[in-house]
């Protein structure tokens, strides 16, 4: 039997390839989500230390005015940074559904070519197995007809 040969494997192992930099895109992504979420509740934790630290300065006492101000500008900083995180985030979180989306589309297309193969192989395999059979056939007839003309 001869081997199967599929025309458009070099297709196929494109869109694989291409399917699996999409997934791996996809998981930078979300690695990168985790990490942002991380940063923010870093910087959140922060903040609230700061805000209560500022708090528990009894109101009378007479400390540095400027390590007040100092904390404070801190707190608005931190509040800055949150406020560029959730921007980031919400960047990432727009990337993140293209991202799925195209690997979507990019799945779709290697599954479809994936079941073309099969439909072609299982075509190939029944064909040569019907011409293997015949083969057999016209072989056993033509040895019956040989011993038939011997005796």
């Amino acid at each position: 039997m001869r081997r199967f040969e599929l025309t458009f494997a070099p297709l196929l192992e494109l869109r694989r390839n291409q399917r699996d930099l999409l997934r791996r895109a996809l998981a930078d992504q979300l690695n990168r989500l985790d990490e942002l979420n991380a940063q923010r509740d870093c910087i959140a934790t922060e903040r609230l230390v700061q805000l209560e630290e500022l708090r528990e300065i009894p109101p009378e006492s007479e400390l540095d005015v400027e390590a007040n101000f100092s904390r404070r500008a801190y707190a608005g900083r931190l509040s800055d940074e949150i406020t560029r995180i959730d921007e980031e985030h919400q960047h990432m979180q727009a990337q993140v559904v293209a991202c799925r989306s195209s690997l979507l589309r990019a799945d779709q297309g290697v599954k479809s070519l994936e079941k073309l193969a099969e439909k072609r192989l299982a075509k190939f395999v029944i064909h040569h197995e019907r011409r293997d059979a015949q083969q057999h056939e016209e072989t056993w007839q033509a040895l019956r007809a040989a011993q038939g003309v011997a005796h």
